[in-house]
């Protein structure tokens, strides 16, 4: 009875050692784009502001930002985005949103979601999850 107890605990404790990620992407599918305008978000850290347009720019855009009350249908290509932390025991990406329009019209979106927090799957490199999903979003480029 005894090791059933402890087989049953073990089992709970490790199925709560887990995070459950959703991960969404709806490729932007435009061709012949070179440039991109991304709208500043200063409720996000400024360190994925960077981190978002250097992965732009890998991807062989131009991408220049502008101001935070701009509309989406400011430049011809615009991104919007947004990211939030949460913290066990450190900080981690819990959320993350890229929106692409293409003439204000919303053409492409990546959404990076924790759903249930654990003890291990939360804690990812954010540079590579931000590049991950921009590479997703622009297969072709």
């Amino acid at each position: 009875m005894k090791i059933k107890i402890v087989l049953l605990l073990t089992i709970f404790l490790i199925a709560g050692c887990s995070s459950t990620v959703k991960q969404t992407v709806k490729p932007f599918k435009q061709a012949n784009v070179s440039n991109i305008c991304l709208i500043d978000n200063p409720k996000v850290k400024q360190s994925f502001r960077d981190v978002y347009k250097s992965a732009l720019e890998s991807k062989g855009f131009t991408v220049r930002i502008i101001d935070k009350d701009s509309n989406s249908d400011a430049c011809e290509v615009t991104s919007r985005y947004t990211a939030r932390w949460g913290w066990d025991l450190a900080l981690y990406l819990s959320y993350a949103q890229l929106k692409i329009f293409n003439k204000g019209k919303e053409s492409g979106e990546a959404v990076y979601k924790v759903v249930f927090v654990g003890a291990t799957g939360k804690f990812i490199n954010t540079q590579e999850k931000i590049y991950e999903l921009v590479s997703q979003l622009f297969p072709t480029n």
